[in-house]
C-alpha cells in the first residue's frame, strides 16, 4: 500500500494520499481531485460573498430599511415588497453563518496545504508521509473507465444499412 494512501468506507475504494471523504460532495478528496476540491471552496466563498454583499447592499437603501421599520405601514402600501424585505433580512441572517464557516473550512484547508499535511494525519494525529498535498502532481489514473465502457453499436440499433 503506497503512503497516505486509505481505503474509503463511503466509497468503497482505495484513494491515493487520501485526505478526507467529502460528504456534502459524496466524493473521496485525494491526490487526483484536491485541488478541485479546494477550487470549490474557493469560488463557494467567492459567490456566498457575492450574495452576501449584494443583499446586504440591497437592504440599505431607503425603502427596505423603512419597510422594516414599519411592517404594518409597508404591508398596507405594497403588500409585494414587505416580504421582499424580509426574505433580505432571512437571507443575510442564512448565508452569514454558512460563509463563516465554508471560510473557517477554506482556511483550514489553505493550512493543510502549507504544512503538507491531510485532514486524516492532523485528525488522526499519525503522520504517513511528508510532502505536499495540494502542489504534488496528479500522477496518472489507475483506473481505465473507457476502456471497460462498451458502445452499443449504432447500426445495428437503429437498422441502417451501409450499402445506398
Amino acid at each position: 500500500q503506497p503512503p497516505r494512501a486509505k481505503h474509503c468506507r463511503d466509497c468503497n475504494c482505495c484513494v491515493l494520499r487520501e485526505d478526507h471523504h467529502c460528504p456534502f460532495l459524496n466524493n473521496c478528496i485525494g491526490q487526483r481531485n484536491y485541488a478541485f476540491f479546494y477550487s470549490f471552496l474557493v469560488s463557494l466563498s467567492l459567490l456566498g460573498a457575492a450574495v452576501f454583499w449584494g443583499v446586504l447592499q440591497w437592504m440599505k437603501s431607503v425603502e427596505p430599511r423603512s419597510c422594516l421599520h414599519d411592517l404594518h405601514k409597508c404591508f398596507a402600501v405594497d403588500p409585494f415588497f414587505a416580504p421582499l424585505a424580509i426574505t433580505g433580512v432571512a437571507i443575510i441572517g442564512l448565508i452569514g453563518p454558512l460563509l463563516l464557516a465554508i471560510l473557517g473550512l477554506g482556511l483550514f484547508h489553505l493550512r493543510l496545504i502549507l504544512i503538507g499535511r491531510t485532514t486524516r494525519e492532523v485528525l488522526t494525529g499519525r503522520v504517513q508521509g511528508d510532502g505536499a498535498t495540494f502542489f504534488a502532481p496528479r500522477g496518472p489514473s489507475l483506473l481505465h473507465a473507457r476502456d471497460t465502457v462498451k458502445f452499443p453499436d449504432v447500426h445495428a440499433l437503429l437498422n441502417i444499412n451501409e450499402s445506398y
